[in-house]
């Protein structure tokens, strides 16, 4: 939702929960929040990556600096490089696109005309863009994984590909039934301060980020 209209809700008297926030709220939660742990899981994505000689890796993203759990994404990504001493190519790193033009073919196949020297492999925000590039890629001829591995996030299903992606597993309905507790004990305890649960997931690693060997 609109960040204007939380406040509103909020100004109304109308308890709030959220599923994610955003990012850098300077007066504090509005709300009780239960997100997914975002950060450590494409740290080790990432990790993943360079463990396999990858160091020209790339990272597609919407809206970093605006929620939450999409910055932590980031975050997790430029972490896992420093660490390894890889410094990203600001060519391929591309972590705040407007998300109100970005899920459209037209704006992956753009995206993938502009890259002057691909990438080894692009650490995607999520499964969506993960299967958004992968296509424009295969338009243009170039084979994923065997020209450049693809990552994605959430393991979904409808953008799985096959299945395909190596993703984060995001239990929904374990985040669920986590807001429903954050619910109940809210009810029973009104005026404790707001809360944010940070559940995790469990990377899956599959074809997309196995690039076979030549030679």
């Amino acid at each position: 939702l609109n960040r204007d209209y939380i406040k509103k809700i909020k100004e109304a008297g109308i308890q709030i929960y959220m599923l994610d926030s955003y990012k850098g709220e300077e007066e504090g939660p509005l709300g009780d929040v239960v997100k997914m742990e975002s950060f450590h899981p494409v740290m080790q994505l990432t990790r993943h990556l360079i463990s396999q000689g990858m160091k020209r890796i790339g990272f597609l993203n919407e809206s970093s600096s605006l929620y939450e759990s999409m910055n932590d994404r980031y975050s997790g990504y430029l972490y896992a490089m420093e660490k390894a001493g890889i410094r990203p190519d600001a060519d391929i790193v591309m972590p705040d696109v407007d998300s109100s033009t970005f899920y459209y073919p037209e704006t992956f196949e753009k995206i993938v005309e502009g890259y002057e020297i691909l990438m080894e492999v692009e650490v995607c925000g999520n499964d969506s863009i993960a299967k958004y590039l992968t296509q424009a890629l295969r338009k243009k001829g170039i084979r994923v994984p065997d020209d450049v591995a693809v990552t994605g996030f959430d393991n979904d299903e409808e953008d799985m590909l096959s299945p395909f992606f190596t993703t984060v597993n995001v239990d929904a309905k374990w985040l669920g039934k986590r807001m429903v507790q954050c619910f109940l004990w809210r009810i029973r305890h009104p005026d404790a301060p707001y809360e944010k649960i940070a559940v995790s997931g469990q990377i899956v690693i599959r074809n997309s980020s196995c690039r076979q060997k030549k030679g």
